[in-house]
């Protein structure tokens, strides 16, 4: 970790080393929060960060705490469940789209003082311009808080840098979706990027969207695999889309899902 630099003089005692990270002080602010009684705190902190052998960049760092899950006293309705990795990795990914650099690619990791997490990154090679990852128990003891904390780091300039061309909205598509149901056994190491991507790259119809409903581990599965529960949404712009032609595309995803992936098909479930 790269050493503070020292003020000659600070403005505050607190404040006399140029920051190498935005963490302290956002966990300072969670802590305050929820020490105030707040359940759910979310904040974020665009700034810069200095180190010796070069100038960083201006980054941004976004946190979400834990919060209870239950009955709502007043109405009655469910409350949402506390947060999890996939909330952190999906604001980096919901970020990451309003520019046009998605769809992102992402690779666990390690992190000082945080849980595993993982690092983002634009196309196959890209470098990595974003991680996120959950805060590890001796750092929250530090700060006093009791609740799960997950962070995310974004280097600013290198996600202008990727930014894609000018978006355009495009009106509604006017005809229907039609979805279909898969069930797979995945094996081990194998990543949902893998499983999104060969079913696009296969599929003869345009194809919506790919999101993963379902997720088994356990009795009926072999060591090491899953049981992935997967929803492929297939929409034309300009046209109804034949029961043929679903029906078509299907055989050769999961053709290629066996034949690249090496992954078993357990059901296809109409519609």
């Amino acid at each position: 970790m790269t050493s503070p630099v020292a003020l000659t003089n600070p403005l505050q005692a607190n404040a006399a080393f140029l920051r190498t990270s935005l963490l302290p002080g956002l966990l300072r602010n969670v802590a305050h929060n929820l020490n105030h009684g707040l359940e759910s705190v979310h904040l974020f902190e665009i700034g810069s960060c200095f180190s010796r052998d070069r100038r960083s960049p201006t980054r941004g760092r976004a946190w979400g705490s834990s919060r209870p899950a239950g009955g709502c006293p007043r109405t009655g309705a469910c409350l949402a469940a506390p947060p999890t990795c996939f909330d952190a990795r999906g604001a980096v990914e919901l970020l990451g789209d309003l520019p046009g650099v998605s769809p992102l690619a992402f690779s666990s990791d390690e992190f000082r003082s945080w849980r595993r997490g993982a690092r983002f990154r634009s196309g196959a090679r890209g470098a990595s311009w974003a991680s996120s990852a959950r805060s590890g128990r001796s750092l929250l003891e530090r700060y006093g808080i009791d609740q799960a904390v997950f962070g995310g780091e974004i280097e600013l300039a290198e996600l202008e840098r990727r930014q894609g061309t000018v978006r355009r909205y495009r009106p509604l598509p006017g005809y229907p979706p039609v979805r279909r149901d898969l069930a797979i056994v995945t094996g081990p190491g194998t990543t949902f990027e893998a499983i999104e991507r060969t079913i696009r790259a296969h599929s003869a119809v345009p194809v919506a969207e790919v999101q993963a409903f379902d997720l088994y581990r356990g009795r009926g599965v072999p060591d090491g695999c899953a049981s992935l529960g997967v929803q492929v949404v297939f929409q034309h712009p300009e046209r109804t889309l034949l029961a043929r032609e679903v029906q078509e595309s299907i055989e050769a995803i999961t053709g290629a899902l066996r034949r690249e992936l090496r992954i078993e098909l357990r059901g296809v479930d109409p519609e």
